[in-house]
């Protein structure tokens, strides 16, 4: 599971997903810097990075509800910084290691059970534990690779939060969030657009607050 990858795509998903709609106002560019939070729901993306996308495994796992603080960073020469807020996110990751660990006991139970009796037998046969084999998977989806800080682009412009995911590239007119009501302790999401295509997932309207 190439899981560097995945949340880069995860976090690229968020960036394309957070548009702010809004009225431009003069300041604006002063106004976004600094550090802002939202909670977003990451069940689906989790369940992609669990079970690599194979559909067949997903009835092992819950991980509904299960809400990471997405925090995003705006500096005055243009960079900013994205990530899941590890400190923020700390009781709904645990939530995700348990359920994922219950998910995975499951299936190699059910896995094992004709040939070893249980996956507790199999791990006997190679000298392991089920403890220890346990945390060899989860060592794809540790806090320091999902809570990983990306860097990009901004840029404010007529009302619009321009975007790029490469810190080395300028943000362009496709890949945008609209703002509104942009103010000292927070702004308001309500759309996103993607290669000038409009978000239709249903994850907005966002609120945004500045981090303390």
């Amino acid at each position: 599971m190439n899981t560097l990858k995945r949340l880069a795509a995860l976090m690229l998903c968020l960036i394309s997903v957070f548009s702010f709609c809004a009225c431009s106002g003069k300041g604006d560019g002063e106004k976004i810097l600094g550090t802002w939070e939202a909670e977003y729901d990451v069940s689906d993306a989790l369940m992609s990075l669990a079970t690599g996308g194979d559909i067949s495994l997903e009835s092992y796992f819950d991980f509904s509800g299960i809400c990471f603080t997405a925090s995003f960073t705006f500096y005055d020469d243009g960079r900013m910084e994205y990530c899941f807020s590890e400190e923020s996110s700390k009781e709904a990751y645990d939530r995700f290691v348990s359920a994922y660990r219950d998910g995975m006991l499951r299936f190699c139970d059910e896995a094992y059970a004709s040939q070893y009796g249980s996956f507790e037998g199999f791990c006997d046969s190679i000298g392991s534990s089920p403890d220890t084999v346990m945390n060899a998977f989860l060592t794809d989806l540790e806090p320091e690779k999902l809570f990983a800080v990306s860097e990009g682009r901004y840029a404010v412009e007529d009302g619009k939060l321009l975007l790029s995911s490469d810190v080395g590239r300028e943000p362009s007119g496709s890949n945008y969030w609209v703002y509104s009501e942009l103010g000292d302790d927070g702004f308001n999401v309500t759309e996103c657009y993607t290669n000038s295509v409009k978000d239709e997932s249903g994850a907005y309207p966002k609120s945004f607050t500045k981090a303390a």
